[in-house]
Protein backbone atom coordinates (compact mmCIF):
# COMPACT_ATOMS: atom_id res chain seq x y z
CA UNK A 1 0.00 0.00 0.00
CA UNK A 2 1.89 2.78 -1.11
CA UNK A 3 1.32 5.82 -3.54
CA UNK A 4 2.98 9.42 -4.28
CA UNK A 5 1.72 12.81 -2.67
CA UNK A 6 2.60 15.68 -4.39
CA UNK A 7 2.01 19.14 -3.40
CA UNK A 8 2.43 23.16 -4.64
CA UNK A 9 2.08 26.67 -3.09
CA UNK A 10 0.00 29.17 -4.45
CA UNK A 11 0.67 32.95 -4.22
CA UNK A 12 -2.50 35.14 -3.85
CA UNK A 13 -2.66 36.95 -7.42
CA UNK A 14 -6.39 38.48 -6.64
CA UNK A 15 -7.40 37.13 -9.84
CA UNK A 16 -10.85 38.42 -11.41
CA UNK A 17 -11.69 35.16 -13.13
CA UNK A 18 -12.62 32.88 -9.86
CA UNK A 19 -8.76 31.44 -9.65
CA UNK A 20 -7.58 34.13 -6.55
CA UNK A 21 -4.42 32.17 -6.31
CA UNK A 22 -3.45 31.87 -9.44
CA UNK A 23 -3.54 27.69 -10.32
CA UNK A 24 -4.27 28.16 -13.91
CA UNK A 25 -8.39 26.67 -13.04
CA UNK A 26 -10.86 29.10 -13.84
CA UNK A 27 -13.27 29.63 -11.33
CA UNK A 28 -11.73 27.13 -9.13
CA UNK A 29 -12.70 29.03 -5.90
CA UNK A 30 -16.13 27.83 -6.19
CA UNK A 31 -15.12 24.48 -6.13
CA UNK A 32 -13.79 24.42 -2.94
CA UNK A 33 -15.74 21.86 -0.06
CA UNK A 34 -15.28 23.10 3.70
CA UNK A 35 -13.02 20.72 5.60
CA UNK A 36 -13.35 19.76 9.51
CA UNK A 37 -12.11 20.74 12.00
CA UNK A 38 -10.85 19.79 15.82
CA UNK A 39 -13.97 18.18 17.52
CA UNK A 40 -15.52 18.15 14.12
CA UNK A 41 -16.15 21.80 13.60
CA UNK A 42 -16.41 22.68 10.18
CA UNK A 43 -13.96 24.96 8.27
CA UNK A 44 -13.92 28.78 7.77
CA UNK A 45 -15.72 30.16 4.84
CA UNK A 46 -12.53 30.04 1.69
CA UNK A 47 -10.28 32.55 2.73
CA UNK A 48 -9.60 34.55 -0.32
CA UNK A 49 -7.58 36.73 1.57
CA UNK A 50 -4.81 34.37 2.57
CA UNK A 51 -1.68 35.04 1.50
CA UNK A 52 -0.72 31.61 0.03
CA UNK A 53 -2.79 28.87 -0.90
CA UNK A 54 -1.25 24.81 0.05
CA UNK A 55 -2.42 22.35 -2.42
CA UNK A 56 -1.91 18.30 -1.94
CA UNK A 57 -2.94 15.70 -3.54
CA UNK A 58 -2.47 11.77 -3.44
CA UNK A 59 -2.32 9.73 -6.58
CA UNK A 60 -2.46 5.41 -5.59
CA UNK A 61 0.07 4.58 -8.14
CA UNK A 62 3.77 2.80 -6.81
CA UNK A 63 3.21 -0.63 -7.82
CA UNK A 64 1.56 0.17 -11.22
CA UNK A 65 5.68 1.08 -12.52
CA UNK A 66 6.46 -1.32 -15.41
CA UNK A 67 10.16 -0.79 -14.66
CA UNK A 68 9.49 -2.47 -11.27
CA UNK A 69 7.10 -5.32 -12.51
CA UNK A 70 9.65 -7.56 -15.42
CA UNK A 71 8.39 -10.67 -16.50
CA UNK A 72 10.91 -12.96 -14.96
CA UNK A 73 13.33 -14.70 -17.67
CA UNK A 74 12.23 -12.17 -20.26
CA UNK A 75 14.98 -11.17 -22.20
CA UNK A 76 16.00 -7.60 -22.95
CA UNK A 77 16.12 -7.12 -19.13
CA UNK A 78 16.31 -3.20 -18.80
CA UNK A 79 13.43 -3.06 -21.31
CA UNK A 80 9.66 -2.52 -20.33
CA UNK A 81 7.63 -5.64 -19.76
CA UNK A 82 4.33 -5.22 -18.82
CA UNK A 83 2.32 -7.30 -20.89
CA UNK A 84 -1.08 -6.78 -18.85
CA UNK A 85 -1.36 -3.44 -20.26
CA UNK A 86 -0.17 -4.24 -23.67
CA UNK A 87 -2.60 -4.77 -26.38
CA UNK A 88 -1.79 -7.93 -28.58
CA UNK A 89 1.05 -9.04 -25.77
CA UNK A 90 1.02 -12.82 -24.61
CA UNK A 91 0.38 -13.44 -21.33
CA UNK A 92 2.22 -15.76 -19.27
CA UNK A 93 -0.61 -17.40 -16.81
CA UNK A 94 2.04 -17.53 -14.17
CA UNK A 95 3.01 -13.76 -14.52
CA UNK A 96 1.76 -11.77 -11.20
CA UNK A 97 -0.21 -8.83 -11.05
CA UNK A 98 1.35 -6.32 -8.80
CA UNK A 99 0.09 -6.35 -5.56
CA UNK A 100 -1.62 -2.92 -4.67
CA UNK A 101 -3.94 -1.39 -2.03
CA UNK A 102 -5.26 1.90 -2.38
CA UNK A 103 -4.54 4.41 0.01
CA UNK A 104 -7.08 5.03 2.55
CA UNK A 105 -6.08 8.32 4.43
CA UNK A 106 -3.58 10.41 4.42
CA UNK A 107 -2.10 13.01 7.58
CA UNK A 108 0.56 15.39 7.40
CA UNK A 109 2.39 17.25 10.12
CA UNK A 110 2.31 20.59 9.64
CA UNK A 111 4.92 22.78 11.95
CA UNK A 112 2.83 26.12 12.32
CA UNK A 113 0.20 27.41 14.28
CA UNK A 114 -2.75 26.04 13.83
CA UNK A 115 -4.56 29.27 14.26
CA UNK A 116 -2.88 30.96 11.30
CA UNK A 117 -4.44 28.14 9.02
CA UNK A 118 -7.48 30.11 8.20
CA UNK A 119 -9.29 27.69 6.15
CA UNK A 120 -8.64 24.37 4.67
CA UNK A 121 -10.95 21.42 2.67
CA UNK A 122 -10.93 19.94 -0.93
CA UNK A 123 -12.01 21.18 -4.69
CA UNK A 124 -14.09 19.38 -6.51
CA UNK A 125 -13.43 17.69 -9.37
CA UNK A 126 -9.68 19.03 -9.28
CA UNK A 127 -6.08 18.11 -9.50
CA UNK A 128 -2.61 19.02 -10.28
CA UNK A 129 -1.89 19.14 -14.39
CA UNK A 130 1.23 20.02 -17.08
CA UNK A 131 2.72 19.35 -20.15
CA UNK A 132 3.83 15.82 -20.71
CA UNK A 133 5.07 13.56 -23.40
CA UNK A 134 1.90 11.40 -23.96
CA UNK A 135 3.24 7.90 -23.99
CA UNK A 136 1.99 4.57 -24.24
CA UNK A 137 2.66 1.56 -21.57
CA UNK A 138 6.12 0.40 -23.02
CA UNK A 139 7.41 4.01 -22.65
CA UNK A 140 7.47 4.69 -26.47
CA UNK A 141 5.99 8.12 -27.34
CA UNK A 142 2.86 8.58 -29.48
CA UNK A 143 3.45 10.44 -32.29
CA UNK A 144 0.97 12.54 -34.72
CA UNK A 145 0.75 14.97 -37.51
CA UNK A 146 0.88 18.85 -37.48
CA UNK A 147 0.94 20.60 -40.56
CA UNK A 148 2.00 17.41 -42.29
CA UNK A 149 5.01 16.90 -40.05
CA UNK A 150 5.39 13.96 -37.25
CA UNK A 151 6.10 15.13 -34.09
CA UNK A 152 6.09 13.68 -30.57
CA UNK A 153 2.83 14.26 -28.89
CA UNK A 154 2.91 16.57 -26.13
CA UNK A 155 -0.24 17.61 -24.12
CA UNK A 156 -1.54 19.12 -20.96
CA UNK A 157 -2.42 16.40 -18.93
CA UNK A 158 -3.64 15.58 -15.17
CA UNK A 159 -1.51 14.28 -12.89
CA UNK A 160 -2.47 10.25 -12.73
CA UNK A 161 -1.47 6.65 -12.31
CA UNK A 162 -1.17 6.12 -16.05
CA UNK A 163 1.91 5.83 -17.99
CA UNK A 164 2.91 9.25 -18.88
CA UNK A 165 3.19 10.19 -15.78
CA UNK A 166 5.33 7.14 -14.05
CA UNK A 167 7.71 6.32 -16.43
CA UNK A 168 8.98 9.48 -16.45
CA UNK A 169 9.82 10.04 -13.41
CA UNK A 170 13.71 8.86 -12.68
CA UNK A 171 13.23 8.20 -8.77
CA UNK A 172 10.24 6.54 -8.15
CA UNK A 173 11.24 5.29 -4.60
CA UNK A 174 9.89 6.86 -1.63
CA UNK A 175 11.68 9.58 -0.12
CA UNK A 176 11.51 11.77 3.76
CA UNK A 177 11.85 14.84 1.66
CA UNK A 178 10.66 16.59 -1.25
CA UNK A 179 12.01 16.41 -5.15
CA UNK A 180 11.71 19.13 -7.65
CA UNK A 181 8.67 17.89 -10.26
CA UNK A 182 11.26 18.45 -13.34
CA UNK A 183 10.46 18.75 -16.57
CA UNK A 184 6.44 18.44 -15.10
CA UNK A 185 6.74 21.73 -14.34
CA UNK A 186 6.11 23.24 -17.84
CA UNK A 187 2.46 24.30 -17.58
CA UNK A 188 1.90 23.04 -14.63
CA UNK A 189 -1.05 23.94 -12.42
CA UNK A 190 -4.29 22.90 -11.08
CA UNK A 191 -7.54 21.45 -14.04
CA UNK A 192 -9.74 19.03 -13.69
CA UNK A 193 -9.08 15.74 -12.18
CA UNK A 194 -9.19 13.49 -15.63
CA UNK A 195 -7.93 16.28 -17.61
CA UNK A 196 -7.04 14.80 -20.91
CA UNK A 197 -6.35 11.17 -19.36
CA UNK A 198 -9.08 9.28 -21.45
CA UNK A 199 -7.37 10.60 -24.48
CA UNK A 200 -4.04 9.62 -23.79
CA UNK A 201 -2.45 6.28 -25.63
CA UNK A 202 -1.56 4.88 -22.34
CA UNK A 203 -5.14 4.88 -22.00
CA UNK A 204 -6.15 3.86 -25.17
CA UNK A 205 -4.41 0.94 -25.02
CA UNK A 206 -5.56 -0.08 -21.43
CA UNK A 207 -9.48 0.03 -23.18
CA UNK A 208 -8.04 -1.99 -26.07
CA UNK A 209 -6.22 -4.54 -23.64
CA UNK A 210 -9.63 -4.90 -21.55
CA UNK A 211 -11.93 -5.71 -23.65
CA UNK A 212 -9.54 -8.30 -26.21
CA UNK A 213 -8.32 -9.99 -23.10
CA UNK A 214 -9.49 -13.53 -22.82
CA UNK A 215 -11.96 -14.55 -19.97
CA UNK A 216 -10.07 -16.96 -18.35
CA UNK A 217 -8.24 -14.13 -17.10
CA UNK A 218 -10.50 -12.71 -14.94
CA UNK A 219 -8.13 -11.13 -12.55
CA UNK A 220 -6.17 -9.18 -14.75
CA UNK A 221 -9.49 -8.19 -16.56
CA UNK A 222 -10.81 -6.76 -13.19
CA UNK A 223 -7.46 -4.94 -12.60
CA UNK A 224 -7.11 -3.35 -15.90
CA UNK A 225 -10.82 -2.57 -15.42
CA UNK A 226 -10.00 -0.88 -12.52
CA UNK A 227 -7.13 0.95 -14.22
CA UNK A 228 -9.71 1.82 -17.15
CA UNK A 229 -12.49 3.54 -14.23
CA UNK A 230 -9.91 5.66 -12.43
CA UNK A 231 -9.24 7.78 -15.26
CA UNK A 232 -12.54 9.02 -15.66
CA UNK A 233 -12.15 11.48 -12.45
CA UNK A 234 -10.55 11.64 -9.43
CA UNK A 235 -11.91 10.26 -6.17
CA UNK A 236 -13.15 13.00 -4.13
CA UNK A 237 -11.82 12.79 -0.18
CA UNK A 238 -15.05 12.17 2.27
CA UNK A 239 -13.39 14.69 4.24
CA UNK A 240 -10.59 16.71 5.23
CA UNK A 241 -9.34 17.59 9.13
CA UNK A 242 -7.49 19.54 10.93
CA UNK A 243 -6.17 18.08 14.36
CA UNK A 244 -4.50 19.25 16.95
CA UNK A 245 -3.51 18.78 20.68
CA UNK A 246 -5.13 21.08 23.17
CA UNK A 247 -2.67 23.66 25.08
CA UNK A 248 -1.03 22.52 28.13
CA UNK A 249 -2.31 24.25 31.05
Amino acid sequence: MDGTVYFAVFKNIQSADGDTFGTGLANVDTRFEAGRSFKDGMSLRYDKKAKYLYLYQVVNDRSLDPRINQVKGAKGGEGIRYPHLVPGAKLDAKSELPIRDDIASFALKLSVDPTVITSWGHFRDSGFASLQHDLDNTNKTHRHKVDNVEKDRIVRMAFSHLAPKQLKISNPTYSRHAHALGEFETDFGVADSSHNLTKSKAHLDLMDVHAKIDTEHLKVVAHVGRLVKAAEAGKEPDYVQIMFAPPVR
